[in-house]
């Protein structure tokens, strides 16, 4: 986006009006994302990432970001905008986690829920047992995911739980979580964190390590090793 400074004077104090129309709306993330970030957003006209992915969540309500939150849906819309792209196979979904198939839970495999992050349970060898799976997803399907950081398009999801096939990780080391970071249709970065070790890494799309520090984890010592997967 142009920086603010780059417009007319007109359209500079139509800005700086629009930015504290969000502010006051919107004190409590405005004041949040400063004390995190180091520094005053402008939402009314983002230059950072930062500020952008926050201009996303307080203007832009573009109706298809309710499908790519919810985790059920996104799969059926890489299907059909993307259909060479392989997506983990879904085993079961329902409304009832007590409907969840028994033997489903009695080898490896993934279950979620699709309405929300940080909802996944990885079951391998009947570990964790039944009761506390489900006893863990009646209280994710009890959650509505964003109300807090006012991320609108998780609210209109209807709350499943699923069940997906495992995925096999190659090589002996691998990042728990691997983001691709795509801007304008171009991957830019992709962004490896290791969630047990608590490091993290970013890369150009050919698995180069970048410069730089994410704010999850700052200092240097939280540098995770380059992915096996990132150089296939």
């Amino acid at each position: 986006m142009r920086s603010a400074s780059d417009f007319p004077a007109r359209h500079r104090f139509v800005l700086a009006a629009a930015r504290l129309l969000i502010t006051l709306r919107h004190p409590l993330l405005v004041v949040r994302f400063a004390r995190k970030m180091g520094y005053w957003p402008n939402p009314a006209a983002p230059e950072r990432y930062n500020e952008c992915m926050l201009w996303r969540r307080l203007i832009d309500h573009n109706p298809l970001f309710v499908t790519l939150s919810d985790k059920l849906a996104v799969k059926e819309y890489i299907r059909a905008v993307c259909p060479e792209l392989e997506v983990p196979k879904t085993l079961w979904r329902g409304r009832d986690p007590d409907d969840i198939p028994s033997a489903l839970l009695e080898g490896e495999a993934v279950v979620k829920a699709n309405h929300g992050c940080d909802m996944n349970i990885f079951v391998s060898g009947g570990q964790p047992d039944r009761a506390s799976i489900v006893r863990q997803l009646r209280r994710w399907l009890g959650k509505r995911q964003g109300r807090r950081n006012s991320e609108w398009a998780y609210w209109p999801i209807v709350p499943e739980v699923f069940v997906e096939e495992m995925l096999p990780l190659a090589g002996g080391e691998i990042a728990t979580e691997i983001k691709v970071q795509v801007c304008s249709g171009v991957v830019c970065h992709v962004r490896a964190e290791d969630k047990e070790a608590l490091k993290s890494r970013l890369f150009d799309p050919d698995g180069n390590p970048l410069a730089g520090r994410d704010i999850d984890y700052p200092r240097e010592i939280r540098r995770c090793p380059s992915p096996p997967a990132l150089s296939n």
